[in-house]
């Protein structure tokens, strides 16, 4: 990136003072390029670093959480409380939020039953809240951890195969 002193008619850079404000203004000027250059990263919530989290925490009067990605995961959940709330909705909601493969719903009457995988099982608390404030109030909740079972299975196969000749 061209410095400043560039910039100037080749008078100026000369001129003894003149090279010693562009020194002085340059360092400036590239912490100016650097904090441009990180700004698009800061605002989207899934890239942002500590300081766009803390930016949208403040602005949303969350509190900190422990880890990046429950903070993150705190943001947009967040962000996402629009109404009116549907089924279709909520599972893009939890796609974001959780992961495609990693949760499990059932909606029977009035009851949603919720299963999330024990790798993301620090999200609990935080979905009960949020489901609280997003499905109706005359509807159950539950929100459960799914475990993952181990088992070994044997399959053996056995294949047969014969030429027919004819004369």
């Amino acid at each position: 990136m061209p410095k400043i002193f560039d910039y100037w008619i080749p008078k100026i850079q000369d001129i003894n003072e003149f090279k010693k404000l562009a020194d002085a203004e340059q360092s400036e000027i590239d912490l100016f390029n650097q904090k441009v250059k990180q700004f698009p990263k800061e605002i989207i919530v899934s890239t942002a670093t500590n300081v766009g989290l803390s930016r949208y925490e403040n602005m949303l009067g969350l509190h900190k959480k422990e880890t990046t990605e429950l903070r993150r995961t705190h943001i947009i959940q967040n962000l996402n409380n629009s109404l009116p709330f549907t089924l279709q909705y909520f599972n893009n909601l939890l796609n974001n939020v959780i992961g495609k493969d990693d949760y499990w719903l059932e909606i029977s009457g009035y009851h949603l039953e919720l299963g999330v995988i024990s790798t993301k099982e620090d999200l609990l608390e935080m979905l009960r809240e949020d489901l609280r404030k997003k499905i109706p109030a005359n509807m159950g909740t539950s929100v459960k951890v799914l475990e993952s079972i181990d088992s070994t299975s044997y399959t053996g196969f056995y294949v047969q195969t014969a030429d027919v000749i004819t004369i």
